[in-house]
């Protein structure tokens, strides 16, 4: 890690968001498309991460939220992040690593 007065932990964070879904899907539909069938969580960020710049750049040009607007304004309303547990020293190893790469990244 970048500073010696931190430590890795693990963190536990949840999203609550609204999104579309076919009209025929029940609960164990979306639950098996979300978590486990062809479908990788990576998508969901990437998607709130979206919707996220989107409203960036709507608060940049815009006076006031749309009423109806349903989107993330800002992850502070519709998530939560709980401390779990400290991380291991692979888990932090490996934490160091990619901050090092990212750090090595953005120096070029």
């Amino acid at each position: 890690m970048s500073d010696s007065d931190e430590r890795a932990v693990v963190v536990r964070l949840t999203v609550e968001y609204v999104k579309a879904v076919p009209a025929d899907w029940d609960a164990e539909q979306i639950n098996s498309i979300a978590n486990g069938s062809g479908r990788c969580i990576d998508n969901s960020i990437h998607e709130l991460a979206e919707r996220s710049a989107r409203w960036g750049e709507w608060m940049d040009t815009s006076p006031r939220p749309d009423e109806d607007y349903t989107g993330i304004r800002c992850f502070c309303e519709h998530a939560t992040e709980v401390y779990v547990r400290e991380a291991s020293e692979r888990e932090a190893q490996a934490l160091a690593e990619h901050e090092a790469t990212v750090r090595e990244a953005e120096a070029r």
